[in-house]
């Protein structure tokens, strides 16, 4: 039986994935280092530290950065087409503008301990960025946007395909959800089963 917490402490915004009987799950590590905490598991109750996502010091510098700004919400995937690991991360810059100042940056392995590949800049609109990989090859990034349009905070979730062999966002950006009484989500994610679309997404913020 597992019991609560799986992962005791400081354990912020986790995403996990599976790769056939592994499970792995990456959480925040905001300005801390080295970045991006990976847990790994076979049962989803014992969990052990594996490895670092981010392990340059340099890149991203995260030393002038104030207390729970730097790295949010990474969004870890595994895409068996490829064989690769995926991690989409903010760095958090700061939050006393209008827009929040996030940018946001995708790195890819073939194996979680490592090599990393390059920083891949993706942009710099909006935060809590994640990847989805449909089955016919295709790779989309979602991400909410927090642009104050109509006196408003959140301004819907936008998505835009990602080309991996070009390593960058390429077509139209489109906003495609709307929240309805336009109050700020977090941590969106979107899944396929059964040939439908689902948008799994955290309330209130």
């Amino acid at each position: 039986m597992i019991q609560n917490p799986i992962l005791p402490g400081f354990h912020a915004d986790p995403c996990i994935c599976r790769k056939g009987d592994d499970f792995y799950i990456a959480v925040s590590s905001f300005e801390w280092f080295p970045g991006i905490p990976i847990y790994h598991s076979k049962d989803m109750k014992n969990w052990e530290l594996y490895s670092h996502a981010l392990t340059n010091a340099e890149d991203p510098d995260l030393k002038k950065l104030p207390s729970a700004k730097g790295i949010w919400a990474p969004c870890l995937t595994y895409c068996e087409e490829d064989d690769l690991f995926y991690v989409v991360y903010g760095v958090m810059n700061s939050m006393n503008a209008r827009y929040f100042d996030v940018d946001n940056y995708l790195i890819t392995a073939k194996d979680l301990r490592g090599p990393w590949s390059e920083p891949v800049y993706l942009h710099s609109s909006g935060f809590d960025a994640s990847m989805f990989h449909d089955d016919d090859g295709k790779k989309w990034l979602l991400n909410l946007d927090n642009h104050y349009a109509e006196g408003k905070r959140f301004n819907g979730l936008w998505l835009q395909e990602y080309d991996h062999n070009q390593k960058k966002l390429v077509g139209e950006v489109k906003q495609f959800y709307k929240e309805p009484h336009n109050e700020l989500v977090e941590g969106t994610h979107i899944f396929k089963h059964d040939g439908k679309y689902y948008i799994l997404k955290a309330q209130g913020g």
